[in-house]
């Protein structure tokens, strides 16, 4: 590791290396990284030694001051620190550094109160934050996303940052670029959405590394705590702009579910509830008091106008309140950066620990590694991912691994007097808990006699003094349960002399449980008619009572049903009586009342069993999944009144319904056709001089058509005068001011303040001008006004789309007929179908079709109008969400038209957060102007952020509804992030899946095991009976791979003589520096180190270091390497022969299961 100290300026003074006796060294250095502060802190100490190149009294050392800086270069990033405090003695000077320059860390800014959103750029501008910090944003996935902020107090302009980026749910990271001479090249703040479950945030997702205890952690610790507060109910408020409190009542119905589907949160009225957190964790001890008093409420205040704002704070509170705190202490340290999430699992917990952890904070010494340490947090806990069918096998090894077990019981006990009496033994087979009945037969023995039955009866006469039964439990014809009951036979003695009346006995203990008593499970209730009131009727019993004539009776039939499966029935009977005389007229009854009148009102509420408070006479409009009240309210005569009510609740939005049917195909358009505007200059009204360029003549024609190619028929234009002929000489003006030219100047720059400016233009990121009355161009780069010419350029330059060679097809049923020819449906792997069954005649209208070749190029995607059809024809592919984001595309591909009029349509295709499926990005429409010829066209398109990502995204291509007969194809198809197109390139996993598929298949580190194994339990004589010849042949084998050997290392010290003599044509000189060559997935780099090339993906690399040594490293661990005449290495194979000392070790040429070893001289 070097460090470059550099003076206030960032000019290089010094460095520090420890590879190094000649210069600095540096030690008990420590790097400390926080990914929440987004600044680190480095210290370490210096030994203020002379060396070679100090200039008495200078010593290098003395660089070393308050004033300076250190950077240093790790993983190919650059970190510059400014020096903070100093500590010397008359040794050693101990600096401790801070990242960020003091603009940033130490200037302050004032309370600002926004008085409109305002996107985090802007208010980065508003606020003064980047600009005298020499700061510009870089990386921003929150560019579309606006805000109204404000803030009370002052604060130095890094913590306002991160306050912003909190306020915008984003986390930030600085980078900083320097030049060759140490000065700033580039000062960068990237700005990144918060992480969560779809985004990363700053770092990445290493899916490639797993930590395990024992191999790179040493040990996981987890606390689970629940002594802060816990809270399932939150009631959130804020304050409004005149004062009054501003709640969450009336928003819409909203509620959140686990991944089982179980509601966790949901609002009613103006609170939030967690119903799981609850259930968990009840305020109260009992459930006498309902569930809603078992909930535990907070009352929080939010700095907010918004009530959807206010809603989203309350649901963080209530997520971070709800359970306890679970807090994992991971102890190792780990080659990971800040940010970057990876996998953790330890087997010694039950069940196993799978978790997801995230970089928070890490600690790195260069000169004591062991030191190290890496902090995790965002700890969350992953679900085991075994099939269901392992799972129900390992469910039932664990299930076959239990014990059988008999249980055994008796209706009268084991113990008879006298001999009298039986005892009838029932026993039960128990695996695990759970009875076992299938297939069970049962074995009994009592004093040698053996039988077989379902129970067993002891008679007492059979019993002499004790007698054990044994029984045995059979499935099948294995036993698999034995157990043994003893039964006891007491006889009567003499009765002996009376005793004395004895203490009085202690009070007993209460009886056992009686049995469960019986309860009825039904009762039903019959009628029926009958002439006999004696007798009940057997038929024409009915659940409604029936009209019954007078005299007859009426029969009541009651059945119940109990729990024990027994039932009772019970039988009523009534005799209708006959008509009587004709009673006298009763007292006169009180008037009747009448209804007045009838109001109905209408009433919306989010409850069905609250009345709302508000009543309109007009049914009002109720949102999905509230509820419609109606009131009655009926007036009498009597002047008293009655009041009812109805509820209905609206129905929720329902699921998305299939896709309809395609409609009719409409009646064709008429062609779309693109005006031109053309114009000419002459000399006369009559088109005389006739030119297209020369603007200098009097005379303008104009004409439009439907041709893109300017006619030069001077009649085809329009011709009218623009340029007016001399005047007359005009009366003497007064004299004028010394006239004056002025001059436009332009110049380029690598730097955005124009350091190291040129007038020439040769790529230079930056451009600035700025115009005077000198005709010559400055040198001074402070006149001019510098811009970023790639501010709006994104490039992404990464093809997501899958098999975009069009690579392995494969024919289908399905034919196309078209100009006569028919042609065989193709499929696509990784592309959808092209054959429409859904549209009329589907056999000559179709979608596209694949061609292996056109015109030099294939395979392609052939759209073909020719024949006059003009269905929809399209190629689409379901992208894979891991390689989405939101933000801008680019799309392009190979085009090649027959004809004018051909077009290509393409855009995301995609659900949104609603659950509706289109295009609600947009479609990006490309008119093809270039025929004949194969040429590359692009477009841009976006991905918004109303995107489901756990559902289906497509990218469909249309090509049809041509304005003229013609054909388009296409091929190599490239999506890609950014706004600029990159040269082809296949995606990434199908260059991984091309290069796994042509690797030869190697040994496993189990088929290497298994053959250890075969070694070692091997047992083989070998009986050589060779010849001379055989010997000889050996002998002259030693001899030729001796000599061979001998003259490959004398080649090798000529060759190595030979390069470095060689003139050199090319030299660069990198300092401290590296230079990089990048392919498509692989790398090589030149540094002071040495030289490293591997894979692009860390996978595997090696380095080739100046001191002679050859390292391979896999995933970042060296795995073997050559210095000074030793290899080290774990695990290898020498397929032929390998020699150590005099001794040789080779395969039997006659029997490769044998080796055989041989001394050569």
């Amino acid at each position: 590791m070097i460090l470059t100290i550099h003076d206030n300026t960032l000019q290089k003074v010094a460095f520090i290396d420890n590879n190094k006796q000649g210069t600095l060294n540096f030690y008990n250095d420590k790097w400390t990284r926080y990914l929440s502060k987004a600044s680190s802190l480095f210290g370490f100490t210096v030994f203020k030694k002379t060396i070679q190149t100090d200039v008495i009294p200078y010593q290098t050392a003395n660089a070393l001051n308050d004033q300076s800086f250190v950077s240093f270069v790790y993983k190919g990033r650059t970190y510059l620190f400014n020096v903070m405090t100093i500590e010397e003695t008359e040794h050693t000077i101990t600096c401790t550094c801070k990242d960020l320059n003091l603009e940033l860390t130490n200037e302050y800014t004032n309370p600002f109160k926004s008085d409109k959103a305002r996107t985090f750029k802007e208010y980065c501008d508003v606020m003064g934050l980047l600009d005298f910090a020499a700061l510009r944003i870089g990386v921003n996935e929150i560019s579309d996303q606006r805000r109204t902020l404000e803030w009370t107090g002052q604060d130095t302009k890094l913590n306002r940052i991160l306050s912003l980026a909190n306020k915008f749910d984003a986390e930030v990271d600085f980078e900083v670029k320097l030049n060759a001479n140490g000065t700033i090249k580039d000062f960068i703040l990237n700005v990144y959405r918060e992480h969560d479950d779809k985004h990363q945030g700053v770092g990445k997702v290493r899916s490639d590394i797993i930590l395990k205890k024992g191999k790179n952690i040493r040990s996981i610790k987890r606390k689970i705590d629940k002594t802060d507060l816990i809270v399932n109910a939150i009631r959130p408020t804020a304050q409004g702009e005149n004062g009054q409190e501003i709640t969450i009542a009336g928003l819409g119905p909203w509620e959140v579910k686990n991944e089982n589907g179980v509601v966790e949160f949901f609002q009613q009225g103006d609170m939030l509830y967690a119903p799981i957190s609850m259930q968990k964790y009840p305020s109260t001890w009992t459930g006498s008091t309902g569930n809603r008093d078992k909930y535990t409420r907070k009352d929080i205040t939010v700095d907010t106008k918004s009530k959807e704002t206010l809603r989203t704070q309350a649901y963080k509170e209530l997520m971070r309140s709800a359970y306890p705190s679970v807090t994992y202490e991971i102890d190792g340290y780990v080659d990971l950066e800040i940010g970057d999430t990876a996998k953790v699992y330890n087997g010694d917990f039950y069940p196993a620990l799978l978790l997801e952890v995230r970089v928070s904070e890490q600690t790195i010494s260069f000169t004591k590694p062991s030191t190290n340490k890496t902090v995790f947090d965002n700890v969350r806990a992953l679900k085991s991912k075994l099939s269901s069918g392992i799972q129900e096998r390992w469910q039932e090894l664990f299930e076959a691994s239990k014990p059988y077990l008999i249980k055994l019981a008796t209706d009268n006990g084991v113990i008879f007097k006298n001999g009298i009496g039986q005892s009838i033994v029932t026993p039960t087979l128990y695996k695990g808990g759970r009875p076992i009945t299938a297939n069970v037969t049962w074995r009994w023995s009592l004093d040698g006699a053996v039988k077989t039955g379902m129970a067993y009866t002891v008679r007492g006469a059979d019993v002499t003094d004790t007698s054990t039964l044994t029984v045995a439990a059979y499935i099948g014809n294995d036993e698999v349960a034995v157990d043994e009951l003893t039964f006891v036979n007491v006889l009567d003695g003499r009765d002996g002399v009376k005793g004395e009346k004895g203490d009085p006995g202690q009070k007993g203990s209460d009886g056992l449980p009686g049995r469960d008593g019986v309860g009825i499970r039904s009762t039903t209730v019959a009628y029926a008619s009958s002439t006999n009131g004696a007798t009940a009727p057997t038929t024409g019993w009915t659940a409604v009572v029936p009209t019954v004539a007078p005299g007859n009776y009426l029969w009541t039939k009651t059945v119940w049903t109990y729990t024990d499966g027994n039932t009772e029935t019970g039988y009523n009977v009534s005799r209708i009586g006959r008509d009587g005389n004709t009673g006298r007229d009763g007292i006169a009854g009180k008037d009747g009342v009448g209804i007045r009148s009838t109001t109905i009102t209408y009433g919306k509420s989010t409850s069905g069993t609250i009345q709302p408070t508000s009543w309109t006479s007009q049914v009002p409009s109720v949102p999905n999944g509230q509820f419609l009240w109606t009131k009655t309210v009926w007036a009498y005569t009597d002047n008293t009144s009655e009041t009812g009510y109805s509820v209905a609740k609206m129905g929720e939005i329902g699921p998305t319904g299939a896709k309809g049917d395609r409609g009719a195909t409409g009646p064709q358009g008429a062609d779309g056709r693109t005006q031109y505007t053309h114009i000419a200059y002459a000399d006369n009204a009559t088109g005389g001089g006739f030119s297209q360029t020369d603007q200098t003549k009097a005379y303008i024609g104009m004409y439009q058509d439907f041709t893109a190619i300017n006619s030069t028929n001077p009649t085809s234009y329009r011709w009218s005068k623009w340029k007016g002929s001399d005047g007359a000489q005009g009366i003497p003006g007064p004299k004028g001011a010394d006239g004056r030219t002025p001059y436009i100047h332009w110049a380029y720059s690598d730097s955005a303040d124009g350091t190291g400016l040129t007038t020439s233009d040769n790529g230079q990121r930056y451009i600035g001008h700025y115009s005077d009355y000198t005709q010559a161009d400055s040198t001074d780069k402070t006149k001019y006004r510098w811009a970023d010419r790639w501010a709006k350029i994104e490039v992404g330059g990464r093809n997501i789309l899958r098999n975009a060679t069009f690579s392995n097809p494969k024919e289908r049923s399905e034919t196309f007929t078209v100009g006569g020819t028919t042609y065989k449906n193709i499929e696509i792997p990784n592309w959808g179908s092209m054959y429409n069954s859904g549209i009329t005649n589907p056999t000559i209208s179709y979608h596209a079709f694949y061609r292996e070749s056109f015109n030099g190029t294939g395979p392609v995607i052939e759209f073909n109008e020719s024949n006059g059809q003009r269905n929809w024809k399209a190629l689409y592919q379901t992208l894979q969400a891991s390689d989405l984001r939101v933000g801008k595309y680019t799309f392009s591909a190979d085009i090649f038209a027959t004809g004018v009029g051909t077009k290509i349509r393409f855009g995301i295709y995609y659900y949104n957060k609603a659950g509706q499926q289109s295009f609600h990005s947009g479609l990006t429409t490309i008119d093809i102007s270039t025929i004949n010829k194969w040429h590359r066209v692009s477009g841009n398109l976006k991905l918004n952020d109303d995107i489901d990502f756990n559902r289906e995204v497509r990218i469909h291509i249309y090509a049809y509804d041509f304005t003229t007969n013609s054909i388009l194809y296409l091929t190599k198809p490239q999506l890609e992030e950014g706004t600029v197109a990159t040269t082809f390139g296949e995606a990434q996993a199908d260059v991984e899946k091309r290069i796994d598929a042509k690797a030869d298949q190697a040994f496993t580190q189990e088929q290497l095991n298994l053959l250890n194994e075969r070694a070692g339990i091997m047992q083989a004589e070998l009986e050589a009976k060779a010849s001379l010849d055989t010997v000889n042949n050996i002998l002259k084998q030693i001899k030729d791979m001796r000599a061979a050997d001998e003259a490959t290392w004398a080649k090798v010290e000529k060759d190595l003589i030979t390069h470095l003599q060689r003139v050199i044509k090319i030299e660069t000189n990198l300092g401290d520096q590296a230079q990089r060559w990048n392919a498509v997935d692989t790398f090589m780099q030149v540094s002071n180190d040495g030289l490293s090339l591997g894979k692009a993906d860390g996978s595997s690399s090696m380095l080739f270091s100046p001191d002679g040594r050859i390292t391979m490293f896999s995933s970042g661990t060296p795995v073997m390497y050559v210095d000074k005449g030793v290899i080290h290495i774990d695990n290898g194979i020498f397929s032929k022969t390998v020699q150590i000392g005099r001794f040789r070790e080779e395969q039997y040429h006659n029997n490769p299961d044998i080796n055989v070893k041989r001394y050569v001289y």
